[in-house]
């Protein structure tokens, strides 16, 4: 009996560590969290906006010193579209739009390429045949209008550089209970979103629009139930193995 409940206990604690391999939240964290993201966004020829993306790392809490960065995980954001866009004055708010973020491969190398973006399809090789974290929609409320992204800034020989901002809800992946939360509550509409998207935008000459931008996604987590169910059963196994080994030796 002693042997079962032991094998037992060796087996919850393996599946719990194989949940740390590639990529996890912090163990048991609840509160504010900000995903640090870099990449590329292209307009395409219909209007359409599409963009790649990585995740750099991952800050806890408020302050910086609680970063901790990530590898082979990155994202696409897709089905933007224009919505008023005045370029003269520096403007460009979207409308529409899905981010989904995937964990890699570690021997696949993903390559930033615009010119190889494929609109509308929310795939890209190398990306999205990764395991699925978390995926969303830009949601209306940045603006009091249709508006899911908005951008301003200065746009000098066809370069736009500024910054923007965007709501987001989670609708699947990995990670969806952990970001469910309805955390954000929008200015405009006071109705609550699970995601919001600070962006700062470089222009890019070579292309009417084309962007490198480094973006903070913030948001509320709460622990994933079943990591966290999985350790405690695994503990738990060894608690009692040991207590009653003290017995028996007792």
């Amino acid at each position: 009996m002693m042997k079962k409940i032991l094998a037992a206990a060796v087996l919850m604690l393996a599946m719990s560590a194989a949940q740390s391999f590639g990529f996890t939240l912090q163990s048991g964290y609840e509160g504010q969290i900000k995903l640090n993201i870099s990449g590329v966004t292209q307009n395409v020829t219909n209007g359409e906006t599409w963009g790649l993306f990585k995740l750099d790392s991952v800050r806890y809490g408020t302050t910086s010193s609680s970063s901790v960065a990530v590898n082979d995980v990155y994202g696409i954001i897709y089905g933007l579209s224009d919505y008023d866009v005045n370029y003269p004055m520096g403007t460009a708010n979207l409308k529409g739009g899905y981010f989904a973020l995937y964990e890699v491969n570690p021997s696949k190398t993903v390559i930033y390429d615009p010119t190889k973006y494929v609109s509308g399809t929310g795939q890209y090789t190398g990306i999205t045949d990764g395991t699925l974290l978390l995926g969303g929609a830009f949601a209306k409320g940045i603006l009091g209008d249709d508006t899911t992204v908005q951008q301003q800034g200065n746009m000098v020989a066809g370069v736009f550089n500024g910054f923007g901002a965007a709501l987001g809800n989670v609708t699947g992946g990995t990670l969806f209970n952990a970001f469910n939360t309805d955390g954000i509550t929008s200015y405009y509409t006071q109705s609550t979103y699970d995601l919001k998207f600070d962006i700062t935008v470089f222009g890019d000459d070579d292309h009417l629009w084309s962007q490198d931008f480094n973006s903070g996604v913030k948001g509320n987590v709460v622990p994933e139930p079943g990591t966290m169910a999985l350790l405690g059963f695994g503990m738990l196994g060894l608690a009692i193995f040991g207590k009653r080994r003290m017995n028996r030796e007792a």
